[in-house]
This record gives C-alpha cells, sequence and structure tokens, in this order.
C-alpha cells in the first residue's frame, strides 16, 4: 500500500493504481481513470505530475517525491495541462480559433495544440488531462479519434498543417460512469477507441483504510462516531449506484465534518444540516434515514422509493 500525504490530504493506493497508471501511459499513451466522484481521479494526475498541492511556474523545480516516482523509468516529471470538459464545447474551444491581431487574421492555438508542440526533451513527457469526460461532445471525441488511431494527429484548417502527436504526448481521460444523466459522448468515443485506451478502475479506499485514515487525521474524534459515518458514506455509496442519490458522501466529505466538529467543538446533531446539504432538499429525508442507522431498503421504501 503506498500512502501519499499532500498538505494534510490523504491518498491511500490499496491496489497499485498508481503503478498501473505510470505503466499504462508508458505503454498506451492513452489512459481512461474511471471511478465515483471523490475516489482522487484527478488528484491522482496532479500528484504524479508533481502539481497536487500548488501551481508552480514554468522554472519551478518539481517536488523530490514526483522525480522520485519516474527516475526508475528513466523519465521526468510530466508536463501537465488540463481541461475540464462541458457539453458545448467544440474546435474553437479546444484546437484553434481565428483571431484579429495587429491587423491581420491568425490562429490562436487552444489547450489541444498547446499540448501537441513539441516536448521539451525526449525525457519529459507531456501529459493532457482531460476531466469530466462524461461531458465530452461527440465532436470533440472525434480529435481524440484521430489522435489515438493510425494518424496519430489531426489536420488543423488555420494552420494549414497536420500537427502530430509524439510517443511522449500521453493522453488520460476521467469519466465517472455513474453519472448516467450527463453520460454524453463517451459511449461514442469508447466505441471507436476501446482498444486504443487502457482504462482502470479507480475506487474508494475500503471501509478499514477509511476508518484508519480518518483515527490517524482526527486522533481526538469519537472513534464509535469515525465507525458510523464511514458506515454512513458507504451506505450512500450503494445508493448511488444505484440512482437512488444524487451524489455519495465522499471521503472530503468526511474529513470537512470532523474538522468542522473538532475546530468548532459541535457534535454531530450540531453539524447536521451541513451533512444533509450535500443533498438535494427532496432527497434529504432518506439521507437522514440512511445517517440514523436504518437500512437501505426500508429507508428508500419509506419515502416511496423502489429499490
Amino acid at each position: 500500500m503506498r500512502k501519499v500525504s499532500i498538505d494534510g490530504d490523504g491518498y491511500v493506493d490499496e491496489a497499485h493504481i498508481v503503478d498501473l497508471v505510470q505503466v499504462g501511459l508508458m505503454s498506451t499513451k492513452n489512459v481512461i481513470a474511471r471511478g465515483e466522484t471523490g475516489t482522487g481521479k484527478t488528484y491522482l494526475f496532479h500528484w504524479l505530475c508533481g502539481r497536487a498541492s500548488e501551481q508552480p511556474s514554468p522554472n519551478q523545480a518539481p517536488p523530490d517525491y514526483a522525480v522520485e516516482l519516474w527516475e526508475p523509468y528513466e523519465l521526468n516529471v510530466p508536463q501537465l495541462s488540463k481541461f475540464s470538459c462541458h457539453e458545448e464545447q467544440g474546435y474553437v474551444d479546444i484546437v484553434a480559433q481565428d483571431i484579429l491581431a495587429d491587423g491581420e487574421t491568425k490562429a490562436k492555438k487552444q489547450i489541444l495544440l498547446q499540448w501537441l508542440e513539441p516536448t521539451v526533451d525526449d525525457k519529459t513527457p507531456k501529459l493532457l488531462l482531460v476531466d469530466e469526460a462524461n461531458f465530452l461532445s461527440p465532436s470533440v471525441a472525434g480529435f481524440f479519434h484521430s489522435l489515438c488511431d493510425w494518424q496519430a494527429g489531426i489536420w488543423v484548417p488555420e494552420l494549414n498543417e497536420f500537427v502530430r502527436r509524439s510517443p511522449l504526448h500521453w493522453l488520460a481521460l476521467c469519466i465517472n460512469p455513474f453519472e448516467k444523466a450527463i453520460y454524453q459522448g463517451t459511449k461514442q468515443m469508447n466505441s471507436a477507441l476501446a482498444g486504443r485506451f487502457l482504462t482502470i478502475d479507480i475506487g474508494y479506499m475500503s471501509k478499514s483504510s477509511e476508518i484508519k485514515f480518518l483515527k490517524a487525521r482526527f486522533p481526538n474524534a469519537d472513534k464509535q462516531l469515525i465507525d458510523r459515518l464511514c458506515e454512513f458514506a458507504g451506505n450512500t455509496r450503494v445508493a448511488y449506484r444505484q440512482d437512488l442519490l444524487n451524489v455519495p458522501a465522499t471521503p472530503r466529505n468526511l474529513v470537512q465534518w470532523f474538522d468542522i466538529m473538532e475546530k468548532g467543538k459541535f457534535s454531530l446533531t450540531d453539524i447536521e444540516p451541513v451533512v444533509l446539504g450535500v443533498w438535494s432538499p427532496d432527497q434529504q429525508k432518506a439521507v437522514k434515514g440512511l445517517l440514523e442507522g436504518q437500512e437501505i431498503g426500508k429507508v428508500f421504501k419509506s419515502v416511496g422509493v423502489d429499490q
């Protein structure tokens, strides 16, 4: 088990995910990190690139831990670029856009072309992280299709050039498959690119590890309360997977709740509005039942929802 602690935030790697992602990026160049909200998908890639705790300047050396991560593979720490998807994105948002500058029409390079610029040397990869890829529109997915097939590049009319991707241009997508309501472009993309991406499932830490983590983080907290809230969080995750709740309780939520209780000397009853506030008003009655320790089936049956 690899445990990472950056600025008080914990990352517990029980399934050797860090190693799998590193080797996956080097071998396939294309990785999908698939998991529920709060499992650390985005954080993991930031951490691998030495960007977990701060936004370094271009000339700032990466932290020692990141250098040590990539040394066994004789690579430097990857340079990270990132964008988050939304439903209205298109060519001009991520590839290029014509702009008027100094009386002339010029091409403004967007995030995709910036990423495709040459690497600084033959040992420093460039990693493009595409977050919230559930929002990926079919038109944008098409660009990735061209980048990941035998063409390994895209045609850019503004430059009158076919821009190629090198083996050191790595691509990572973060996907939450349980967000059914916004599942837009990834189905089309996966059907065409499944063989070109290495998909790695990233789950929550186990209940025992979550309890251990919280007890170490909050040594003065009531141990039974930690057990109770971890049980509650686990039940919300089950309900979320069954499409009974709009969001689950994440490790981040648990840390926030215990932090508030510790700093304010509050009880769980005191912060109940904060806990319930994670969910929409129409789901709070069911969530309160889970918080009180009621069984999932009984809770949702009592509010008129069948499992």
